[in-house]
């Protein structure tokens, strides 16, 4: 059977000893990596590579060529080889000194207090921690980890790679500079410094409800819950409603709903204390995100 991986964020993973394991290295046959992410490739620079027999490379070319557009960017072309050969002389070397730098972020952060760095002990046995991706638990500050990042882009100019109600995470590759390091930490410092001092008012960190429990039900086919007739219904309002788009949170960017499902109560209430925190949904139809596209009562009812 074909192992195919979406190794998005672990391109530079071969190129240095001190990465995690390459998941062709590890048996895959087939991988994805966003070399744009991490490696130093133009934005939308991917690499699709295949190893060992199972896989058919004309098929798997026929296929790629369906969705490959007649006008590719050269830039980014170019840039996907200037990333893999820079990668091929020098990965070793330069990924070393991200490790490096991630490691002194990490020490910096740590003695802030209130601030948590997760680490080795906090992942699952047998799994192994990318130490380039610095996670940062800041829960014991009452705030959503979604009002420090926007504080930290308003009064520092500093964007990290991903928050959530809970969490900011630091992603350090080859672009990342010791100042970087040293403004990211001294931006947190200030920003927990006015936090103790009541100098700065953020948006407070709630209980999000679990919803890793919950049952799919696909209540009608995804195609006709999509191009059917469709209304908006308040988000608050939505339990019981066939969804007819996709909501998906970033992070991870993964769908919560899509069209078809049916919306069950602890949808809704996941969705609307996360959006409350500051939720940032990938191009929902109400980019207020105060409204959810249903299919319409009479043709839910004919369902």
């Amino acid at each position: 059977m074909l192992l195919i991986c979406d190794a998005a964020w672990g391109g530079a993973f071969a190129f240095c000893e001190a990465l995690p394991h390459d998941a062709l290295t590890k048996g895959a046959d087939v991988a994805v990596y966003s070399m744009h992410k991490t490696m130093g490739a133009l934005t939308q620079g991917s690499a699709l590579l295949a190893r060992g027999d199972l896989v058919d490379r004309q098929r798997l070319w026929m296929a790629y060529e369906l969705y490959e557009t007649t006008s590719p960017s050269v830039p980014i072309l170019a840039s996907l080889d200037a990333a893999r050969r820079d990668h091929a002389v020098d990965g070793e070397a330069t990924w070393d000194k991200m490790v490096a730098r991630a490691a002194d972020l990490r020490a910096r952060l740590t003695v802030i207090d209130g601030i948590r760095v997760l680490d080795e002990p906090d992942i699952p046995p047998g799994s192994q921690l990318d130490p380039t991706k610095v996670l940062i638990d800041v829960s014991g500050l009452g705030v959503s980890g979604y009002a420090i990042d926007d504080w930290l882009n308003e009064h520092h100019r500093l964007c990290v790679g991903l928050s959530d109600a809970r969490h900011l995470l630091a992603v350090v590759s080859v672009g990342t500079t010791a100042g970087d390091v040293r403004a990211l930490a001294k931006g947190i410092a200030d920003c927990v410094t006015r936090l103790r001092a009541g100098d700065l008012a953020l948006t407070a960190a709630t209980a999000v409800p679990g919803i890793a429990t919950l049952t799919t039900e696909m209540a009608a086919a995804p195609a006709d819950a999509f191009f059917g007739p469709a209304e908006r219904i308040a988000l608050e309002d939505a339990a019981g409603r066939i969804a007819a788009e996709i909501i998906a949170p970033a992070p991870p960017g993964v769908p919560r709903l899509v069209p078809g499902q049916r919306i069950g109560i602890e949808h809704v209430a996941w969705l609307t204390a996360n959006r409350d925190l500051g939720i940032f949904l990938l191009d929902p139809t109400d980019p207020s995100e105060r409204t959810i596209r249903c299919v319409a009562a009479d043709a839910a009812a004919s369902n």
